[in-house]
């Protein structure tokens, strides 16, 4: 497959993911905008934890701002992927409840147990049966209309809708020191990064289509950190989702104390594996040496990485930046492997065998 072939491109890629790509800090303010005007009255104030519940690609968004913000909200913030919600979730828990479907059964069923404790709901969806529920029961919700900003109509590349929402929401219950101007600035500024990933760019000028090179034909293991932790996890679903492609997550420092042990073995790891290390220069210093070091030791195993590093100055820039560059270098992967990266006919499959929930 060659990259710079546009017309073969397009023709692997049937339902436009490139274009959704291409909205993706678009996406994020309009979810800033549509849901800064959710009418959330004092009790959303009155606050000792926040869950959001969600699934697969509509979990990406929550799990990447909460290790963003993770110093600056004062009080727990979770995620749950489950039917059942966790035993500390009370009258002043705040639940998100996030099915881009929304009809996400693992997700209703959560939200179905959340309302029956309290009564400080969000919701956040397309439509489907999510909802109509919201409404019925009384919550505010935001229902996404993705049709100009995600022509492709994939989950997993409408993420900006969701940092958009969720970090206005944050805002407006005064969880985060971020006003409107101040997003909107990060934003402009990492959509200044995103022309040299086009498909239009040559290959020798496309950081993207270089590191999607570098990996075809291995398995890619992801490690990153602190506020960029969700950002390796959403990398890695996207891995497995537009790149049809095995991949593993692993965080660091956590890594260090378990994963090195497995290089040893199979003796063919340097032929399969390929490191993707999400760096930067914000980490704590212990942890930066650390990359240095395990960076070393891939060497000596023979073992090929590739470092990923933004130039954005804050942690909010960098996961954006490094996220839309992990759209594009999920996209060229699945390209590599010669299949359509939107559709998913695995899960969709297994979903179909599962049968209704009720």
């Amino acid at each position: 497959m060659d990259l710079d072939n546009i017309r073969k491109i397009q023709k692997l890629d049937k339902k436009n993911i490139n274009s959704s790509l291409m909205h993706f800090i678009d996406q994020c303010k309009q979810g800033w905008t549509e849901a800064s005007n959710l009418p959330l009255n004092y009790s959303y104030k009155d606050l000792n934890h926040i869950i959001t519940c969600a699934m697969g690609g509509s979990l990406l968004g929550a799990r990447i701002l909460r290790h963003v913000f993770h110093q600056d909200i004062k009080i727990p913030f979770n995620y749950y992927a489950q039917y059942n919600i966790p035993g500390y979730v009370n009258d002043k828990t705040l639940a998100i409840i996030i099915s881009n479907s929304g009809n996400t059964e693992e997700t209703l069923s959560a939200y179905d147990q959340a309302k029956k404790i309290t009564n400080k709901i969000i919701g956040i969806t397309k439509g489907g049966k999510l909802g109509p529920l919201c409404k019925k029961d009384g919550f505010p919700v935001y229902l996404i209309d993705d049709r100009d900003l995600n022509p492709s109509s994939v989950p997993r590349v409408a993420v900006g809708f969701q940092i958009g929402a969720i970090t206005a929401i944050l805002n407006k219950i005064n969880l985060i020191p971020i006003p409107e101007k101040r997003f909107f600035n990060i934003l402009n500024k990492v959509k200044k990064q995103l022309k040299p990933l086009y498909p239009e760019v040559k290959s020798n000028s496309n950081p993207a289509k270089q590191s999607a090179e570098k990996t075809f034909g291995k398995i890619p293991i992801i490690i990153s950190s602190q506020h960029l932790t969700g950002v390796g996890k959403s990398i890695n679903n996207q891995i497995n989702e537009s790149g049809k492609n095995f991949s593993a997550y692993f965080e660091l420092p956590e890594q260090n104390h378990h994963q090195l042990e497995g290089l040893q073995f199979p003796t063919t790891n340097s032929q399969y594996l390929q490191y993707l290390l999400l760096e930067s220069d914000q980490y704590h210093p212990r942890i930066s040496k650390r990359y240095k070091i395990l960076k070393s030791i891939l060497d000596e195993e023979g073992i090929s990485h590739i470092s990923l590093r933004s130039e954005q100055d804050t942690m909010l820039g960098e996961a954006l930046d490094t996220l839309q560059f992990g759209g594009y270098y999920t996209y060229y992967l699945g390209l590599l492997n010669e299949v359509d990266p939107a559709p998913n006919p695995y899960v969709d499959k297994f979903k179909k065998m599962l049968g209704t929930y009720s």
